[in-house]
């Protein structure tokens, strides 16, 4: 990720899950799941004045005044606004509904619509292999 936030800054995270669904399980749950969604102080007061905010709040997602993170505790990670666009990328994945065995992506300043054309593009070559 790239952002232009002090706090934010550019990050990068890397992830080799293990094989076996023990050790995945085990590897998600202490590396990705704790990772919290990430805003601005700017973005998140207009999201509540819109109304579409609802149940975020500094207890569980990063907010950033621009230079600093305006959370107690500190981040659970260095890099937890890395390890949550990994996670927003998994759960995207996961909606193509079967599984996506060994691959590589490297996604930068992606977000939920890049997410969703890759999703695309994999069904479309599952359905072109059928």
């Amino acid at each position: 990720i790239d952002f232009a936030d002090g706090a934010i800054g550019a990050q990068r995270f890397e992830w080799a899950p293990p094989e076996g669904e023990d050790a995945f399980a085990a590897v998600f749950a202490a590396e990705l799941a704790p990772a919290r969604t990430f805003t601005t102080a700017e973005h998140a007061r207009a999201l509540q004045a819109s109304g579409r905010k609802h149940g975020g709040g500094l207890h569980n997602a990063l907010v950033s005044d621009g230079e600093r993170w305006l959370n107690p505790p500190p981040l659970r990670f260095v890099d937890e606004p890395a390890r949550h666009k990994l996670l927003d990328l998994l759960g995207d994945l996961a909606l193509c509904g079967r599984p996506l065995g060994p691959m590589h992506v490297e996604a930068h300043c992606a977000g939920h619509a890049l997410h969703v054309e890759l999703a695309r593009a994999l069904l479309a070559a599952d359905a072109g292999a059928a």
